[in-house]
């Protein structure tokens, strides 16, 4: 073994005995300078476009009226259904009435991912976020109810 390393150490010597010299060569020297992209002076204006921010709120508060208009419809379905078998299309139609109700939760819960994204962009480009902040909690709020009557819903299903 000793003299395995003996020979490896032996490689890396030139021939009069000498290890290589660790200093950076010629060809490791970096050459050339870097210029910086220019920047847009006008990109960040402090304020956010209220198209921008109306068009998931819209979203959002089209799918919450939907959910609200068809919450008494569905809660209906789920009263009739009570006590009957899973078989009965009388509970499968609160079934789907119920996954419907969830899906325009999820829309709403989708448009709140948008502004959170408008949000996360307005912070990094130092832009105002109050405006956006608004909004999100308008959304929440919507959410925030939609949640607790699907959870209603939830719990007399399973009566």
């Amino acid at each position: 073994m000793a003299t395995l390393i003996g020979f490896s150490l032996a490689g890396c010597a030139s021939a009069d005995g000498r290890y290589p010299s660790l200093a950076v060569r010629d060809a490791e020297r970096v050459q050339g300078s870097f210029e910086p992209a220019p920047t847009d002076q006008n990109a960040a204006t402090g304020t956010i476009n209220p198209e921008t921010l109306d068009a998931p709120f819209k979203r959002a508060s089209d799918a919450h009226a939907r959910f609200t208009a068809m919450q008494p419809e569905v809660r209906a379905l789920v009263s009739a259904s009570r006590g009957l078998s899973r078989e009965n299309d009388r509970r499968a139609r609160a079934l789907v009435g119920f996954a419907t109700l969830t899906s325009l939760r999820s829309q709403t819960a989708l448009a709140l991912s948008d502004l959170d994204l408008l949000e996360v962009n307005a912070a990094t480009g130092f832009e105002r976020t109050r405006e956006i902040r608004d909004f999100q909690n308008a959304v929440l709020r919507m959410i925030t109810q939609q949640d607790a009557a699907l959870d209603s819903l939830n719990e007399a299903m399973k009566q």
